[in-house]
């Protein structure tokens, strides 16, 4: 079967879509998520036209996913499905935790299933974590859905690690924070508490192991000259998704939200970071907001805490301590993860100095 590749700006490949009809060809794409307007345009103009230009050849083409899919055939075998005639494949940017996402569908595209394939031994941590995540939260009573593992497993020459997920909706939930996702976190509050200081210690020291940038060794000087003194308060833990955005959220019938993509998640995370985590990717990726604007729509997100049970209740003060502490923790994670954007970390410093240069941070 040959195979349309879409590449990114960079030269690597972002997509395999299987030519076998415009069908699957247009069900593949629809893997792309992108979060700007430019990607929406790029997605709507190969939605349309893709078919034509494969029909007579204006774009790359290969026969053959060995190389990216290893161990294909086993993989798809272990489903037992008869029905399964094509794949599309989205692949991760280059780096250590590259992997590729296939989707399964029938000759309609009509989606059956999603896998993941990683060979590199960074990402296969990442498939091999992400299975544990999904094994835990089969045990919560999560207020929503999320992909159930229809199988997983390791194989041999080459080494590679792979899950396959079930299918959830393709409607999206929008882009606007909602009492739904709102109700879906706080069902995966635990009833265990840290405190912050041993949050803020911690996070400050890993920092210092990944980061050398002395203009963020500045802002953590500055966090901890402005923390002083502070009284010490609880913070709920809960299982943090650590991506909650748009692209990885749908909307089934009924109002249900299917959330999936659990590979960054913590199992010991903290209340709060994911409703943080969704407004400032909408605020900074989409809406192109400016540092003050992003700033002040996270302050309000805390306006909806009385609408749910579990998420803390936090002090004006508190509030903006946890804007820096989910700030910090995404910029730790980005370094650690090898995955830093300049315009993103500057973003993040930029509204992390708002925060402290408040009059009234830290101030209980």
């Amino acid at each position: 079967m040959n195979y349309l590749v879409l590449r990114r700006k960079n030269g690597s490949i972002r997509l395999l879509l299987p030519t076998e009809n415009g069908r699957v060809m247009r069900s593949a794409l629809q893997m792309y998520y992108p979060s700007r307007l430019l990607g929406h345009i790029y997605k709507f103009f190969n939605y349309i036209f893709l078919p034509l230009l494969s029909k007579f050849n204006y774009i790359e083409k290969i026969d053959c996913i060995n190389r990216l899919c290893p161990h294909l055939n086993e993989v798809l075998k272990s489903l037992e499905l008869s029905n399964i005639k094509v794949v599309g494949v989205l692949v991760s940017d280059v780096g250590p935790r590259s992997k590729s996402t296939l989707k399964i569908m029938n000759l309609e595209g009509d989606e059956l299933s999603y896998a993941r394939i990683a060979l590199l031994p960074a990402a296969r941590k990442v498939v091999e974590h992400e299975v544990e995540v999904l094994k835990v939260l089969m045990s919560q009573n999560v207020a929503g859905d999320f992909p159930q593992i229809l199988s997983s497993g390791t194989f041999e020459n080459p080494k590679m690690s792979y899950s396959i997920q079930s299918v959830g909706s393709n409607k999206s939930s929008g882009e606007l924070l909602s009492l739904a996702h709102l109700h879906y976190l706080d069902s995966l509050v635990k009833n265990e508490v840290t405190s912050f200081w041993d949050t803020i210690e911690s996070l400050m020291l890993n920092l210092k192991l990944v980061v050398s940038d002395q203009r963020l060794m500045k802002v953590i000087d500055r966090v901890y000259q402005s923390l002083g003194s502070i009284e010490n308060f609880p913070i709920m833990q809960a299982i943090e998704h650590g991506d909650f955005a748009p692209w990885n959220i749908r909307k089934k019938q009924g109002g249900e939200l299917f959330v999936f993509d659990w590979e960054h998640a913590d199992l010991s995370g903290l209340v709060w970071m994911d409703v943080l985590h969704f407004v400032y990717q909408v605020e900074s990726l989409v809406n192109r907001k400016t540092h003050l604007d992003i700033y002040m729509s996270l302050i309000r997100q805390f306006d909806m805490e009385y609408q749910v049970k579990n998420l803390n209740k936090f002090s004006e003060s508190q509030k903006k301590i946890m804007i820096v502490i989910y700030l910090l923790k995404s910029i730790f994670i980005c370094h650690k993860e090898g995955s830093v954007d300049f315009d993103d970390y500057h973003t993040k410093i930029t509204v992390i100095n708002i925060a402290i240069s408040d009059e009234n941070f830290a101030l209980i």
